[in-house]
């Protein structure tokens, strides 16, 4: 759609933009709060906030939650795992750390404060293991460190003279204890006005020493967590939910904030036992997925390889992943844990399409440990389509040596294009009991000769066998392999967990009605430079230019800089309607523009002659106006903008915007906040788009024009006219 269109427009209607998109929140009631009670207020002065946890992790990426954008790079593995508070990282003692850079609003703070949960191994490299420093414990230029020392804890910061510093008495930690340590400094060179606290008490000192002429700038060193600035003196042990302030906190404060790790209980499950003997655990969520990783909640790291490309989507239990029936695959390798010679239990969440790709009786894949009867063990839909035996159902197929054994469940066991629970449980007296949704389901044809299990050294896959010739059609979720087996009342409990979930639920299911895209850029729909969709469409964005990770309205937004940042969408087929349809978003701007110009949320435009498509902006003059746009086919290509000055555009303010098409009417309506602010006739259909993209006016083969300097939440696009009614309970969800 091209500029000179919408400007002429302007002077006919007032003015007009670019192009149209839709925000929408995530299915949330309205008064929503995301943040947790207790840290109202905690925010304050807050410049860093490394929680650690799934949905603020990216491969070798930890984003700092604290607004300032001072992500951490993680480096020479430290390694997820389960934490005080969700996730930690875990630190080898040897050269794992993150290095969080030198960002201006890390550099020379004066009074300030360093919190953080621990879980030292060790007194660390040197006895001296650091839990966050400023330091390259080379040159030490202006410094300051928050270190074990010994049994104790330091604070210590340079001064030209003398080094300012304050140590505890001994034993002022605990090992192999997760324990809240916390440092306030008033930045002064007095020593006595540093406190030290653990689990919200402060401790009693042995050293105290002023800080002697005047305090080094520390703008050279960057901030590390785990280590210093030359890999030295690291922390043996796990740390999370790590926190840095501009501010000396109050005792108060740290009382509330250890509380809230203190009192937070996390993976809880209904009973111990199902922990017992859990040897593999992937759940395929967004916080246990990363990239091309699927990480094993068992605790066993026995970390799974996505190959071939099977897709994230809804699952039965959060997210699940769509196997294609072609090459797709979890590969999991062949860890010693998943090597079980005797009694097993397996279980898992299945959608099949179908019984599979191959030919064979074993079809598709579930689990494979055995790599086409060589040896070890596979759970697998089984369909020889033959009189006599069981037809429509799975099997747990065992290669032991001197014989093999094969546990069929009854005949229509299985039902495609459904969610079921299968698990199968093997005992160490050879006894197999096949499960379909909680129950006993009849074991037909089960045989076993010699011994239990043998695994050699076939990999475990997910989703396929290693060779690639068994492949699953359809979707798998909450996979789960154990060393035992489980007793029935264990089963019946794996299966009430997925029974009784209601996952991505709305309000009312007519705000999935129609839902073309939906990005909500939150934590658990990202990874690195991919915007997930959750409309089940999967249209995925790219991010392009850099747009950053910032908390938004609902979650996670992305902050757009108004210099080279967007999302690509592309131009898949669901979003090139030229039917009715809706957008719906949140908007947060960050600089007003200069007048005449535009700031695009979202937009599906055209070429760089003929404009086409649809768009949302903000269009900078006196008054400054929000509008909804359409290019229509009359008269070749004429725009349409509905607009609205209601709220007045203005910096750091959620606005919600929705624009609505109706093709038969032939009308565009903006709504701002939940209200109609103005109705426009186009008086002929929609001219087609082709790219859409989220942030920027990107026609084909066009330089980037009107890109949003703003913070862009929860877009959502619709192939129908929302009613006023939904997009005020749209609004409700966020505000």
């Amino acid at each position: 759609m091209k500029i000179e269109n919408w400007k002429l427009k302007i002077t006919v209607f007032g003015f007009a933009i670019l192009l149209l998109a839709l925000w929408l929140p995530k299915t949330v009631e309205a008064g929503f709060i995301i943040q947790r009670p207790l840290y109202i207020g905690l925010t304050n002065g807050l410049v860093g906030s490394w929680t650690f946890d799934g949905p603020d992790m990216a491969v070798d990426t930890a984003f700092d939650r604290s607004g300032q954008g001072n992500n951490g790079t993680l480096t020479n593995g430290p390694t997820r795992t389960e934490g005080k508070i969700g996730q930690a990282l875990n630190f080898d003692g040897s050269d794992d750390d993150v290095n969080v850079g030198s960002g201006s609003s890390l550099d020379d703070l004066g009074p300030m404060t360093i919190t953080a949960w621990i879980y030292p191994k060790s007194q660390g490299e040197g006895n001296l293991g650091r839990i966050v420093s400023k330091d390259n414990n080379v040159n030490n230029a202006g410094f300051w460190s928050f270190n074990l020392n010994g049994t104790t804890l330091v604070f210590a910061k340079d001064f030209s003279t003398t080094i300012l510093a304050r140590k505890t008495s001994n034993n002022s930690y605990v090992l192999n204890t997760w324990q809240y340590v916390v440092v306030t400094w008033d930045g002064s060179e007095i020593a006595t006005n540093v406190h030290i606290y653990v689990n919200g008490v402060e401790t009693s000192y042995q050293t105290t020493t002023n800080g002697v002429d005047t305090k080094n700038s520390d703008a050279s060193q960057n901030v590390y967590i785990g280590t210093t600035g030359s890999h030295t003196l690291t922390f043996n042990g796990l740390i999370d939910e790590v926190r840095v302030y501009n501010r000396a906190l109050s005792t108060d404060e740290i009382k509330r904030l250890y509380k809230i790790g203190a009192t937070t209980k996390i993976n809880v499950p209904r009973k111990d036992t199902l922990k017992e003997g859990l040897m593999g655990y992937w759940t395929f969520d967004g916080p246990d997925m990363a990239v091309d990783t699927a990480f094993d909640k068992s605790g066993q790291n026995n970390k799974g390889t996505l190959t071939g490309g099977p897709t994230r989507q809804i699952g039965k239990v959060g997210q699940g992943l769509n196997f294609d029936a072609n090459d797709d695959l979890v590969s999991v390798g062949t860890p010693a844990s998943l090597n079980i010679t005797g009694a097993l239990t397996i279980s898992a969440w299945i959608y099949p399409r179908t019984f599979g790709s191959s030919a064979s009786s074993f079809r598709g894949r579930i689990v494979d440990k055995e790599n086409d009867f060589i040896s070890g063990y596979s759970l697998s839909l089984y369909d020889p389509n033959t009189a006599g035996v069981p037809n429509d159902t799975f099997a747990l197929f065992i290669n032991a040596s001197g014989g093999n054994l094969n546990c069929f469940a009854s005949s229509n066991s299985i039902v495609l294009n459904r969610w079921q629970q299968v698990a199968v449980t093997l005992d160490s007296s050879k006894n197999c009991i096949p499960y379909v949704d909680g129950a006993k389901a009849t074991t037909t044809n089960g045989f076993i000769m010699g011994s239990l299990p043998t695994t050699g050294s076939n990999s475990f896959v997910i989703g396929n066998n290693s060779g690639n010739t068994r492949e699953f059609d359809g979707s798998l979720d909450e996979v789960r392999v154990y060393n035992r087996a489980l007793s029935t009342d264990e089963i019946k409990r794996l299966y009430k967990m997925g029974a009784t979930t209601k996952i991505n639920v709305p309000r009312k299911d007519t705000l999935t009605d129609g839902l073309m895209g939906y990005w909500t850029f939150d934590g658990p729909d990202m990874a690195v430079d991919t915007a997930f969709d959750k409309s089940g469409q999967n249209n995925k964005g790219t991010l392009t230019g850099g747009p950053v990770r910032t908390e938004g309205k609902i979650g996670q937004a992305l902050n757009f800089d108004g210099v080279n940042d967007y999302v690509d969408l592309g131009s898949p087929a669901s979003l090139n309607g030229t039917g009715s349809h809706t957008i719906s978003l949140w908007a947060n701007l960050n600089d007003i523009g200069a007048p005449g110009n535009y700031d695009v949320f979202f937009e599906k435009n055209s070429d760089c002659g003929v404009g086409a498509g649809w768009g949302m902006v903000v269009y900078y003059g006196t008054p400054s106006t929000w509008a909804a746009a359409v290019v229509t086919t009359s008269g070749g290509a004429v725009s349409y903008s509905a607009l609205g000055t209601s709220p007045t555009p203005t910096t750091g303010t959620w606005v919600h915007l929705v624009g609505v098409y109706d093709n038969s009417a032939q009308t565009i309506t903006l709504y701002t906040d939940g209200v109609s602010r103005q109705t426009t006739n186009t008086g002929s259909t929609l001219r087609v788009g082709d790219n859409s993209t989220i942030g920027v006016q990107k026609p084909n083969a066009c330089t980037l024009v009107d890109l949003a300097n703003a913070k862009i939440d929860e877009v959502r696009v619709y192939n129908r006219a929302l009613s006023a009614d939904e997009i005020k309970r749209l609004y409700n969800m966020g505000r």
